[in-house]
């Protein structure tokens, strides 16, 4: 008897197993599904930063380039180092480090539905399967998992510190110790927002040893690590930004240094109030981006970490040993929601863009957890009342007007869709209340079908409610791919210098380098230094100067330069051939002595001309 009850749990185990790994799958799959069209930057500066650190730690100069970008942390970069080794071709790097990507989603899917198992240890396996491959599907992560930004390593991270804190007692091994203190400073290496993330650690870890939860030794093995690597750090980053950032002038601006004019705004009544809106903005992007599972899982946090904290001033409880262990992850989760929402309000008090006022990017690192929170909420017996329900759809109501109002008053015409890719974006005086209307009647059908403890009904909305995830993460991630695959034109370019017989040197023209020029290419508006990225990722063995006039005229000999549709080099070269161009970017060959060719000689100059000119020297 005892055989055979041991033979069906281990059966049950792998069937478990079994679905888990396809399931896994799957969202590997979702989440690389375009990576065949994708082969460079979409997100510029960001990507090229991420990759210029790479590249100095591979050995290779890109200094002059990432010279004229702002400052972007070196921890992502230490991931992308080896693709540098293993991979000739620029895209194939490219592509491989999109894998990654897809590749840490997957395991983010895995430790959601195992921390979903120790939050929820009644509930049916396969509806925890359902809700974890839901929020894998959340639209932003699909997205981030086809560009080169940091996002997916810092959400994997965030899982991995909320998978580390949960249960986590004396008892626990000593490795989630010393992992809580090493990924606590890595996320923050990664980037610095993630600085609300490391405090929240701290601050648990330090409650933990007050409450005697943990002993000493297991609080000095977070600790050390958390001291030790913040020195190296301080180090490092010293040392890449006096190596890369040769000349310091765009390090500030994603630096402390940037903010602490916000920090100062921010006292005034006039910086208050931009806080106060950005709070708002941002509040509601997770809401009606979350179909208000946010929500959910907010009102959660504050009512079991509120009733434990009021319940410790007043002495009420001791927090035996093995008991309220769910308190600390938490408490871990709601203090890293709320400095990391606070840093992104402060980074974003001025914004330029209509994305930036309802920002969602910066916080989607943390948000997986808080939709899992949610649904635990959902799931258990005292689950969202009507009342309560009700109480969340009016405030929504009342948040999306007043952010809507504060869009309309804005002044601010253009919008970055990628960053808050989970609403609708419509022009006009409304343009989030459809999403609102969406996000409402969404949670709406997910409340009912949970209160109703319906398994079928909870199955058929997380099918439909992923499967609302999936198609606008497609949608955004399917424009990304049609942007990279007109801007691989530029590869004729690339291949012309390439395949040159003669070692020039390669410039990349600007008529002002300290002035960033726009310039209208492939259809997307990008700056002159986003193209000058672009050549020096796709050229990664060779260094591309960016020069102006007179630093062009103190090169010596022959060389390659580059520019843009802005830049008319007529009026800063005499003779010099047209190469290659890719309706965006024009490559020539300036000649030093030989008069080839004597632009004086025409009237007209500019991207005309110098068609005009290249089909006369063919």
């Amino acid at each position: 008897m005892i055989k055979k009850v041991y033979i069906g749990e281990n059966a049950k185990l792998n069937k478990e197993h079994l679905i888990l790994l396809l399931a896994a799958a799957l969202v590997l799959l979702i989440h690389t599904i375009h990576i065949r069209d994708i082969g460079i930057f979409t997100v510029l500066d960001d990507e090229f930063g991420y990759w210029g650190n790479a590249a100095y730690l591979a050995g290779l100069d890109w200094s002059d380039t990432v010279s004229k970008i702002r400052y972007y942390s070196y921890g992502y970069s230490l991931m992308l180092v080896p693709l540098f080794w293993i991979f000739d071709d620029p895209t194939h790097m490219y592509k491989a480090a999109l894998f990654l990507n897809g590749i840490m989603s997957s395991i983010s899917f895995l430790l959601c539905y195992d921390i979903a198992k120790k939050l929820k240890k009644d509930a049916n396996i396969y509806i925890l399967m359902g809700i974890s491959f839901l929020i894998s599907m959340y639209p932003s992560y699909i997205v981030y998992s086809s560009v080169e930004l940091c996002e997916c390593l810092l959400v994997l991270i965030c899982w991995l510190l909320t998978w580390l804190f949960a249960g986590l007692n004396e008892k626990s091994s000593t490795y989630k110790f010393v992992l809580i203190g090493f990924l606590s400073v890595y996320a923050y290496v990664v980037h610095q927002r993630a600085l609300g993330i490391l405090i929240a650690s701290i601050i648990v870890v330090l409650l933990m040893k007050h409450l005697n939860k943990i002993k000493m030794k297991q609080f000095l093995m977070v600790v050390g690590p958390i001291v030790v690597l913040l020195i190296i750090h301080i180090y490092v980053k010293d040392y890449i930004q006096s190596q890369l950032w040769l000349n310091g002038k765009e390090i500030s601006i994603n630096d402390y240094s940037g903010q602490v004019g916000k920090l100062k705004q921010a006292l005034t009544i006039n910086g208050l109030l931009k806080i106060c809106k950005g709070f708002i903005g941002q509040i509601f992007y997770l809401g009606a981006a979350s179909y208000l599972v946010f929500y959910f899982g907010l009102f959660e946090l504050i009512q079991k970490t509120g009733k434990k904290t009021i319940a410790l001033v007043k002495r009420k409880t001791s927090f035996e040993s093995g008991r309220n262990d769910l308190f600390f992850v938490y408490a871990f989760l709601f203090i890293a929601l709320l400095l990391t929402m606070a840093i992104s309000v402060v980074f974003m008090m001025n914004p330029i863009l209509i994305d930036q006022i309802i920002y969602g990017r910066y916080n989607e690192m943390i948000l997986g957890p808080i939709l899992l929170i949610g649904f635990v909420r959902l799931m258990n017996k005292k689950s969202i009342s009507t009342r309560v329900f009700i109480a969340i759809s009016i405030a929504f109501g009342i948040l999306t007007g007043i952010t809507s109002l504060i869009i309309n008053t804005s002044g601010l015409t253009l919008c970055s869709t990628i960053h808050i890719i989970g609403v609708v974006y419509i022009k006009g005086p409304f343009c989030f209340f459809l999403s609102a209307l969406l996000g409402v009647m969404a949670g709406c059908l997910i409340w009912i079908s949970f209160t109703k403890e319906n398994k079928q009904k909870i199955v058929v909305t997380l099918i439909l409610i992923a499967s609302l995830f999936m198609v606008t993460g497609e949608r955004g991630a399917k424009s990304i791919a049609v942007q990279n695959q007109e801007r691989m034109q530029m590869l004729e370019v690339v291949d012309t210098i390439a395949s040159s017989k003669e070692d020039l040197p390669i410039c990349f023209f600007y008529s002002d380098p300290n002035n960033y020029e726009v310039v209208e290419w492939n259809g997307n508006i990008l700056y002159d230094q986003s193209v000058a990225a672009c050549y020096q990722f796709l050229l990664k063995d060779k260094n591309i100067m960016s020069v102006d006039a007179e630093e062009l005229s103190k090169i010596p000999g022959d060389k390659f330069v580059i520019t843009t549709g802005n830049v008319d080099i007529s009026d800063s070269a005499k003779d010099y051939k047209l190469l290659a161009n890719d309706d965006g970017s024009y490559l020539f060959k300036i000649f030093d002595g030989d008069d080839v060719f004597n632009s004086e000689a025409t009237e007209n100059t500019g991207p005309l001309a110098r068609k005009h000119w290249s089909d006369k020297l063919d």
